[in-house]
């Protein structure tokens, strides 16, 4: 019978030793990279853009139909109490299934048109959002910024980076985007609610 000599042990200790570290290491890297993944998930909107420097969140809501949640949005302001009529505001949606582009832009047609009053500048609108807008994977955000000009800023975001999309100059514009959400007579009262922090009945 054959036994291992002396060197040859030492030989295969000094590889598992080496192998326990590589595994060691390779977990270490990994949890850190995990780690790093969740803190950009957990960030606000991001140093990138540079108009939401000092924002306040007031609140946010989903949109749910029946057992499905599309997204998620938040509503940002300087201001601690929200004034609809006071800029810089935000609005980031976070989208929880994959969508389209075409899709998103039908859809914020439609809700423009459910508030009832007609858009002046739709069509113009659609045109510059279907330049600008992605489609949107699981997870990513749009979030438009309307700064304190009403300049409407958009950006997508990912779990970690943020990518200016472009803006829409016109003043009138930012307004009627954020309507969607924010007017009285928006068909989802109860989002209103939450993101505006009112907790209306």
């Amino acid at each position: 019978m054959y036994y291992p000599l002396a060197s040859e042990w030492f030989q295969v200790l000094i590889m598992f030793k080496s192998t326990t570290f590589i595994n060691t290491l390779l977990k270490t890297l990994i949890a850190v990279f995990l780690f790093s993944t969740v803190q950009a998930q957990a960030a606000p909107l991001g140093a990138d853009m540079p108009n939401y420097a000092n924002m306040y969140k007031h609140g946010e809501a989903e949109r749910n139909i029946l057992f499905w949640t599309l997204y998620r949005a938040e509503l940002y302001s300087n201001q601690t109490n929200f004034d609809k009529d006071s800029y810089p505001q935000a609005l980031k949606l976070t989208y929880l299934h994959d969508i389209g582009k075409q899709r998103l832009i039908n859809s914020m047609q439609k809700q423009w048109r459910k508030l009832g009053s007609p858009v002046k500048n739709e069509t113009q609108w659609m045109l510059k959002l279907n330049q600008l807008w992605p489609a949107v994977d699981k997870n990513q955000a749009i979030t438009i910024i309307v700064d304190a000009d009403k300049i409407s800023h958009f950006y997508l975001i990912n779990a970690d980076k943020t990518r200016h999309l472009g803006n829409i100059e016109d003043p009138t514009f930012g307004s009627t985007f954020l309507a969607i959400w924010l007017a009285e007579n928006t068909p989802r009262p109860e989002m209103r609610s939450l993101l505006m922090g009112t907790n209306e009945e």
